[in-house]
C-alpha cells in the first residue's frame, strides 16, 4: 500500500500554503503563459508580480481542491483573495506530476 498523501476533493489546502511559498522562494516555479498574459491584461502585472501576490495568500484563501483533467491523482487548488496588493484575484495552481515543480495554470480578476 502506497504512503502518499490521499487526495480528497473539497474544500482546502491539498499541499498546505507554505509549501506553495517554499515552490516559490527556490524557484520551483512555472507560470503558465495563459496565466502571464491574464495577468498582464486584468492588472499590468508581470510574472514577478504574479509570485509576489501568490506570496500574500493565506489557507483560507484556498476556495476548493478538484482533480486534475486527465490524472485525477493530481489536487488543482483554486485561491480566490481580496485586495492582493490592490487587487482581488483568482488563481488555481498545482504541482507538476512529473516533476517537483509548482504549475500556476490561471491568474485572473475575481
Amino acid at each position: 500500500m502506497s504512503s502518499a498523501k490521499r487526495f480528497d476533493p473539497g474544500r482546502g489546502s491539498y499541499y498546505g500554503i507554505k509549501r506553495i511559498h517554499r515552490y516559490i522562494k527556490e524557484e520551483k516555479i512555472f507560470i503558465h503563459p495563459d496565466a502571464e498574459r491574464d495577468a498582464k491584461k486584468y492588472f499590468g502585472w508581470t510574472s514577478e508580480d504574479i509570485l509576489k501576490a501568490v506570496l500574500k495568500l493565506q489557507s483560507q484563501h484556498c476556495t476548493k481542491k478538484v482533480p486534475l483533467d486527465g490524472n485525477p491523482d493530481i489536487p488543482v487548488e483554486h485561491y480566490k483573495a481580496r485586495k492582493i496588493m490592490g487587487e482581488d484575484i483568482y488563481t488555481h495552481l498545482h504541482k507538476d506530476p512529473d516533476e517537483d515543480v509548482l504549475l500556476i495554470r490561471s491568474f485572473k480578476h475575481y
